[in-house]
C-alpha cells in the first residue's frame, strides 16, 4: 500500500487525466489495520511528457536503424561502381585489345563515375535534408523537357540491358510549364526511372505525364 498506484480517469466532458495517489495503512495500538488514509496529485502533465519522450526515443532508436542500413546499402553502391572503374581501366592496358573494346571499356567507366557521382550527390543531398540546410529554387520549368532529358540519360542503360525504353509527353506545351525546382524535381524523376529500368530484366519500361483534375500525374 506505501507504493505510489498511478490511475487513468475520465471525466464527465470526456477528459482524461492521470493520478498518481499514495496510500498509507492506519493501525490502532493492537496493530490492527483500521484505515487506509490517501492523498492524490494530478500528474497528467508529467504523463504528457513521458509519453512524449518515449516517442522521440522510439523515434531516435527507428532513425539509427535506418541509417545503419542506409550506410549498409551505400557501401555495396559504392562499391559497385568502383569496381567496375578500377577493373576495366587495368582491361585498357592489356596487350591486343581493340578499338571497339577500349570504346566499350571507356564507355563503362564513364557510366560507373556518373553513377558513383550521382550516388555522391545523393549523400550531400541527405545531409542538408537532415540540417535542414536543403535549399528549394523554384522557378518556371517544362515537366516534357525535364522528363525527356531523362529519357536521353536512361536510354543508354536501357539498351544495354536490351529492354524497350519508352516516353509518352501526354500533355501539351502549356500544361507543361509548372512552377517547382528543375533540379531537384529532374533528380527525383531519374531516380524513379533509373530504379525501373535497374530492377527490370526483360520487357519494357514506360513513362510519362498527364493532367488528372487539376492534378499532374
Amino acid at each position: 500500500l506505501r507504493e505510489p498506484l498511478t490511475l487513468r480517469w475520465i471525466r464527465k466532458n470526456g477528459e482524461m487525466i492521470w493520478t498518481e495517489q499514495k496510500n498509507v495503512p492506519i493501525y490502532d495500538e493492537s496493530g490492527r489495520l483500521i484505515a487506509i488514509e490517501g492523498i492524490s496529485r494530478d500528474i497528467s502533465e508529467r504523463k504528457k511528457w513521458e509519453t512524449a519522450l518515449q516517442y522521440a526515443k522510439e523515434k531516435a532508436i527507428e532513425s539509427d536503424a535506418l541509417k545503419t542500413a542506409f550506410l549498409n546499402n551505400l557501401s555495396h553502391e559504392i562499391r559497385t561502381p568502383l569496381n567496375a572503374i578500377v577493373g576495366f581501366s587495368e582491361f585498357l592496358n592489356e596487350p591486343g585489345i581493340t578499338r571497339e573494346q577500349i570504346a566499350h571499356f571507356t564507355r563503362i567507366i564513364r557510366n560507373s563515375s556518373d553513377q558513383l557521382l550521382s550516388i555522391i550527390d545523393d549523400i550531400v543531398n541527405i545531409s542538408k535534408i537532415e540540417a535542414g540546410q536543403l535549399e528549394v529554387f523554384e522557378q518556371k520549368c517544362n515537366v516534357n523537357q525535364l522528363l525527356n532529358e531523362v529519357y536521353r540519360l536512361l536510354l543508354p542503360k536501357a539498351e544495354e540491358k536490351k529492354i524497350k525504353f519508352r516516353f509518352h509527353a501526354g500533355l501539351n506545351e502549356r500544361e507543361a510549364d509548372v512552377i517547382s525546382d528543375p533540379g531537384k524535381l529532374e533528380q527525383v524523376l531519374y531516380h524513379l526511372i533509373n530504379n525501373a529500368v535497374k530492377f527490370t530484366d526483360k520487357g519494357h519500361v514506360e513513362f510519362g505525364c498527364s493532367l488528372k483534375e487539376g492534378f499532374l500525374r
